[in-house]
């Protein structure tokens, strides 16, 4: 008899701390807070029926992009 296990998969938060530059956080899998020198700059959230939503931090959308590096680039053009 052979046992499964079902494991949940969390990614763990990953943040870059580079001053004057874009910092990343992954809240939980599909969900990423960007903020700039620790100022909110916006939210990144993959879509279901894919691609990757961006907002600002004044809730307004950016866009939707296909790859999660072109919807982080978008916050970078301001």
């Amino acid at each position: 008899m052979t046992q499964i296990f079902e494991v949940p998969v969390v990614s763990a938060p990953f943040t870059t701390n580079y001053p004057g530059t874009m910092d990343w956080t992954t809240v939980r899998t599909g969900f990423w807070v960007g903020r700039f020198d620790g100022r909110l700059a916006g939210v990144i959230e993959e879509r279901w029926a894919g691609g990757f939503i961006a907002t600002g931090r004044d809730a307004k959308p950016l866009g939707i992009w296909a790859t999660l590096w072109d919807a982080q680039a978008a916050f970078e053009e301001d």
